[in-house]
């Protein structure tokens, strides 16, 4: 299948509006009942290099009350198994003087007002059940010292965070966002098909219901659109910036607001790929650590140094626009640190930041 012209950031804008209310028409038209189409059949995968497995992690549950003046932390996973992070970060933060549990923020048996300080790490199947997990992280919230914050995680698990930045100035990909039961504009006069673009719901994660679309395709994002409105699910509209066919996405990680390493991933969306209601397209990306640049490092730092509370992660995730680099979307809530391919020299670094700043933030609220 031939691949559709892709446009750039600044060809996209004077057409944004156009193919927007060419969509809106076609929801006022086309209401709330009509699923996504079919596409092309899918290729065949390649074989994921993320290192996740699936099944239930083995947690441990504490139901005991904290020793004397240890520090007690619980890292939190969900029913997905990380092979990557915590088999390294689990000893290291031991090793630093913490007492480490792994647990499960599905777990109704954990006692969280055990804990010191409650880190979230893997619990990527939060999106299946986004109420149910600030609720949990509300409550936990009112016991414990939970990274990142409350106010980091009820924020950045919407992706109305992208407008809000580019509101404020921060180069961020277009972004337009249709909410569930809106409809076309008036004194529509004509619209015009502009370029690629991607579709995806403002809750989610891993490319889950996610889908790009060509010129000619306009008629199955719309039908897309319907969809998630139809799940009762905003969907995020931006264009599908053509680097990422040739260089990827690159994966800035700031600790403490320092960056600390880079990845590079290759692009998860190809042409002809209907939207689907798994992870399974993230888990095609080949990713590998990225030597450092210090210009991607310092629009990252720039960019966490402006969230509405103090981060002591964040993975931001930049593509290369016509102008520089562009925020694509930002993590606060369980990015993969990739800590099993970093040299030992940065990965002991950022195990060291973790955990200083968790005692820092723990002797703060003292």
């Amino acid at each position: 299948m031939s691949r559709e012209p892709s446009v750039t950031v600044a060809s996209f804008l004077p057409g944004l509006l156009v193919v927007l209310v060419a969509i809106h028409l076609a929801l006022t038209l086309a209401g709330g009942s009509r699923r996504t189409e079919s596409r092309s059949a899918r290729g065949r995968r390649r074989r994921h290099k993320l290192g996740f497995a699936s099944g239930a992690t083995t947690y441990k549950t504490s139901t005991v009350a904290p020793v004397g003046d240890s520090t007690r932390v619980a890292l939190v996973g969900g029913r997905i198994e990380d092979t990557v992070d915590s088999p390294i970060l689990v000893p290291g933060l031991r090793a630093a003087g913490l007492d480490v549990d792994m647990v499960s923020w599905r777990d109704a048996a954990v006692r969280w007002s055990n804990y010191d300080l409650v880190l979230l790490r893997s619990c990527w199947d939060h999106v299946e059940d986004v109420a149910a997990f600030l609720e949990w992280a509300r409550r936990v919230d009112a016991c414990a010292r939970l990274l990142n914050p409350l106010e980091l995680v009820a924020w950045n698990v919407d992706k109305h965070y992208l407008i809000e930045l580019s509101m404020s100035g921060h180069p961020v990909v277009p972004s337009v966002v249709f909410e569930v039961g809106e409809r076309g504009f008036r004194d529509l006069d004509a619209a015009v098909a502009y370029g690629e673009i991607v579709v995806k719901p403002t809750v989610g994660a891993g490319s889950r219901m996610a889908a790009r679309y060509g010129r000619t395709e306009y008629h199955l994002a719309i039908a897309h659109v319907v969809e998630l409105h139809r799940r009762g699910q905003a969907a995020l509209i931006q264009p599908y910036i053509a680097s990422v066919d040739t260089e990827g996405e690159v994966g800035v990680y700031v600790f403490g607001g320092v960056a600390t390493h880079m990845i590079s991933k290759s692009r998860a969306l190809t042409p002809g790929t209907d939207p689907r209601d798994d992870f399974s397209l993230v888990l095609t990306q080949e990713v590998e650590i990225r030597p450092f640049e210090p210009a991607l490092a310092s629009f990252a730092e720039a960019l966490v140094r402006d969230l509405p509370s103090p981060a002591l992660y964040a993975r931001v995730d930049v593509v290369q626009g016509s102008d520089g680099p562009l925020l694509l979307e930002l993590e606060l809530i369980d990015p993969v640190m990739f800590l099993d391919r970093l040299p030992a020299t940065i990965a002991d670094s950022v195990i060291t930041t973790i955990a200083s700043h968790a005692r820092q933030v723990l002797d703060a609220g003292r």
